[in-house]
């Protein structure tokens, strides 16, 4: 039989039932003064301690010294608590903050959907290192590469009819308190309507991008419903939802340099997944003078499009119908074309009269049941100076190759890669035993496919983004460094991670059209004819 990437388990139903009840029994036998929380939160918060357990964690990962004053001497240390260190080898400078944040503690903050990313619970000037960044949950294996730091703000503070809403932005560098680093203002996605799912996939590729000399800003936004997200921050339209992405944007400019990071002439580098991808699109074509370079994974990039094809489809199962409603603020089956939402939002035709566009990688997948390929396509065509016609108005892949890459703008080295049978969040697969049980990416030569193709698009980040100076985020003058990571493109992500598929939906509540969200997905958009 072909490997597809998404073959079944033998009797993984039995295995998954007998695994609930283990976990379902000791939680129900409680006796009701033994938590204040509820039953649900009981479940979720023993489902995700299960993570460590089910070798969902990836414990091979390297951790960056810093430094203190031992026996009058400057030594590097692995922190293990909280407490003060120097980020520099002589123990000179401002000291930094530490804290351990257990995976208990991220369990607490994972299962309650009104504290994760609330900026009201930030403690800021803190640095740690989260256990979300070992989640062995994306196609990218993390093994040999250097755990990175964390640390969080408020970047936004806003009054809504709710409440105060204070938005978080989370910060991740392989090792605090070095220069030269590339500014990556990074958006998760999650339909605009969660957090949870979309933050999980960004972290699971943190170190690719720290390792490499990035420093990662990863804000979170007001979502257009109520499934996640502290009240407050929830029933934003999704214009707002672009006003802060824009507010992230100008916060990493003023802040970069706070954490190692000075923009290029040109600005930031932005990119995102899925919706984050749209934002990003969005903060491109909105600031291009504030944007370096663009990075967009399977996004929703032109409204138009979709609603023509949402609108055309006629079908009793419209995917995404309920999440695109939400974010113009109408229902999308009825919803004109010319609405001005509508209208910001089709960003290939935008495109066209925008003067100093920043370059663009974008990737996506010929076989994205989400997000029609042609959302990027048309993209692609649009910087080249037309969107119906142009590079990408032919996107098959000729026969015997998983990929395709295809030059956009030949000036600013803006492309397209499309992968062969690829579908939506083709950047995550979940092994058990290195046997693929959900890989979006598909086969074996897909998924090496979208590895290169992520290494790639990294390489053109480094190189079209801008001039920074020399990185030092992997260098240190004195102290003992752990064995750095192999340079060679790895081959498998490995781990037994079919456990974090019902560990994931357990952590998630139900959005209001359950057919909307996949973990990390933008809207279910029907392909158009």
């Amino acid at each position: 039989m072909a490997d597809n990437g998404r073959s079944a388990i033998p009797y993984r139903p039995m295995k998954n039932a007998l695994w609930l009840a283990a976990i379902l029994i000791p939680t129900f036998i409680q006796p009701a003064h033994a938590a204040e929380a509820s039953v649900g939160v009981q479940l979720n918060a023993r489902l995700c301690g299960l993570i460590d357990v089910a070798g969902l964690v990836e414990n091979e990962m390297p951790v960056e010294p810093l430094y203190q004053m031992i026996d009058g001497r400057c030594r590097s240390v692995r922190p293990q608590g909280e407490g003060e260190y120097f980020a520099s080898a002589a123990c000179s400078g401002a000291k930094l903050r530490y804290k351990a944040l257990s995976l208990k503690q991220f369990c607490a903050e994972a299962v309650d959907p009104e504290r994760f990313g609330n900026g009201g619970d930030t403690e800021p000037g803190i640095w740690f290192q989260h256990p979300g960044l070992r989640l062995r949950i994306g196609l990218e294996p993390l093994k040999g590469h250097y755990l990175p730091y964390e640390t969080r703000a408020v970047y936004k503070a806003v009054e809504t009819a709710r409440g105060l809403c204070k938005l978080e932005m989370r910060i991740y560098a392989r090792r605090p308190g070095v220069s030269g680093l590339r500014p990556l203002l990074m958006l998760h996605g999650g339909s605009w309507q969660t957090h949870h799912a979309g933050m999980l996939g960004l972290q699971a590729q943190m170190a690719h991008y720290t390792d490499e000399g990035f420093v990662v800003f990863a804000p979170l936004y007001r979502l257009t419903g109520e499934a996640e997200g502290n009240p407050a921050c929830n029933h934003a339209s999704g214009e707002q939802i672009v006003e802060d992405a824009a507010s992230a944007l100008a916060w990493v400019r003023q802040h970069a340099a706070d954490y190692g990071a000075t923009p290029a002439s040109r600005g930031v580098m932005v990119a995102g997944q899925s919706a984050g991808g749209q934002l990003a699109a969005r903060l491109a074509i909105d600031h291009p003078q504030s944007v370096a370079a663009a990075l967009l994974m399977y996004s929703p990039l032109d409204f138009s499009a979709l609603l023509a094809g949402l609108q055309e489809a006629n079908a009793s199962h419209r995917a995404g119908e309920a999440s695109l409603s939400a974010f113009i603020g109408q229902d999308a089956a009825t919803a004109p074309v010319d609405l001005p939402v509508v209208q910001a939002n089709s960003l290939p035709e935008r495109a066209l009269g925008v003067a100093g566009l920043p370059p663009i990688f974008l990737l996506h997948g010929d076989a994205d049941t989400l997000v029609p390929v042609d959302q990027s396509a048309r993209l692609c065509n649009a910087l080249a100076g037309e969107v119906e016609n142009g590079p990408a108005a032919d996107i098959r892949i000729p026969e015997g190759r998983a990929r395709r890459d295809i030059v956009c703008n030949e000036q600013d080295k803006s492309r397209l890669v499309v992968i062969g049978g690829a579908d939506h969040a083709l950047d995550y697969c979940l092994e058990v035993a290195g046997i693929p049980t959900n890989c979006p990416a598909g086969g074996v030569e897909a998924r090496a496919a979208v590895r290169d193709a992520l290494a790639d698009a990294r390489d053109w980040l480094k190189a079209v983004g801008g001039d920074y100076s020399k990185n030092d985020a992997a260098s240190s003058t004195s102290g003992e460094r752990d064995t750095p990571p192999d340079q060679a493109r790895p081959k498998s992500g490995g781990g037994a991670l079919f456990w974090l598929m019902p560990i994931l939906a357990a952590l998630r509540r139900a959005t209001p059209d359950s057919r909307d969200s996949r973990a990390g997905c933008s809207p279910t958009l029907t392909r158009r004819a």
